[in-house]
């Protein structure tokens, strides 16, 4: 027996080929790894911390800056560390203002709490938070 062209079946050159060779975008193939491994929230909860650090060190002014700081966001609810109870107090009173422009950054997130702890020693040097 001996191969010819008749033997083989025709291809349908119009059918959906298992594996396209077009492009996928990026932004997709992040979005369906970040959703696959369910790690969403947690890359949420970085970025509210990181940019409510940022919006702190613009709204405080700089003898304050180094004992008010953003350390976890968890169930809707930031928590701020303070070093001691006057920079807990400015904390407080920033927080419609914290919250406001932390939304308009970062738009899928809903703060529903801002909490303000005093940790004298939260904040030092050594210590891995809030850095």
């Amino acid at each position: 027996m001996t191969w010819s062209d008749n033997n083989t079946k025709p291809v349908n050159k119009n059918r959906q080929r298992r594996f396209s060779k077009n492009a996928a975008p990026i932004g997709g193939i992040l979005s369906d790894a970040v959703g696959r491994h369910g790690i969403g929230w947690q890359i949420k909860a970085a970025m509210a911390v990181k940019f409510a650090n940022k919006i702190l060190d613009d709204l405080i002014e700089p003898n304050l800056r180094d004992d008010i700081r953003a350390i976890s966001f968890v169930s809707d609810q930031l928590t701020l560390s303070c070093r001691h109870a006057p920079a807990s107090n400015l904390a407080n009173s920033y927080r419609t203002q914290l919250q406001e422009r932390l939304e308009r950054e970062l738009p899928d997130i809903n703060i529903v709490n801002i909490f303000c702890k005093v940790d004298p020693y939260g904040l030092d040097s050594k210590s891995q938070i809030g850095v």
